[in-house]
């Protein structure tokens, strides 16, 4: 039956669906993108880190490097200080290769590695090949055949056994520089005599009274011959 009203229908349009490589597509460029940045800085910086890195060549055998280093010992570094740019380190000194080192001695090298400086560990032995500059001190650097001691088994079986550095006398005491008092003696005092002592020593008699005896008694014998 019909009511007389008209009816009508609206259909919606069909929606579109976008397909899953089209919105991947641009996310992937944008990362793609990012990748390849930062590739070419991480190459730059590596380059640019090459160019300012330490460039050294092997260091040649254990007597060859011994002839052109200035000294050669082996000691442990106790102390270092920096000042600058530089490194200073103080090494005690067991044994001697080459060279005229003491008890100790001090070694300059740069403060940094690109610099081809080197650095030690304290209380680590290390054989050290060092150089003198020109300002009359002893330098050394990542270049050098300078190595801890338990990585220097062949430089040992070439070098020998070494010598110990000289040790410094011992320090001189007051007592030992000044000198012991001297007791001035006089003349020899002069023995006593029977009847006492004598200061002047015993005076003998004057010639001029044995000239006198004779007198004497021949007036002792007159007096005695006129009392009988």
């Amino acid at each position: 039956m019909a009511t007389g009203r008209e009816t009508s229908c609206h259909r919606r349009p069909p929606r579109q669906r976008t397909r899953p490589a089209a919105v991947a597509a641009p996310v992937l460029r944008s990362i793609g993108i990012g990748i390849g940045i930062g590739i070419g800085i991480g190459i730059g910086i590596a380059l640019e880190s090459q160019a300012q890195a330490c460039s050294c060549l092997q260091p040649p055998p254990p007597r060859a490097a011994a002839a052109d280093a200035a000294v050669v010992f082996e000691g442990r570094t106790f102390g270092v200080q920096r000042e600058a740019g530089k490194s200073r380190f103080t090494f005690e000194v067991s044994r001697v290769f080459k060279g005229e080192v003491g008890p100790s001695i001090e070694v300059y090298s740069a403060s940094h590695s690109a610099m081809c400086g080197r650095s030690f560990e304290a209380g680590v032995p290390y054989l050290v090949y060092a150089q003198s500059s020109p300002a009359g001190v002893m330098v050394d650097s990542m270049c050098s055949r300078t190595r801890a001691s338990r990585s220097a088994l062949e430089d040992f079986a070439e070098l020998g056994a070494g010598t110990p550095p000289p040790r410094p006398s011992p320090a001189q005491t007051p007592g030992d520089s000044v000198e012991a008092p001297r007791i001035e003696t006089g003349p020899p005092m002069p023995s006593p005599s029977k009847r006492g002592c004598s200061v002047a020593g015993d005076r003998q008699p004057s010639p001029w009274w044995l000239a006198l005896l004779p007198f004497a008694a021949a007036r002792r014998r007159r007096f005695v011959a006129r009392s009988f």
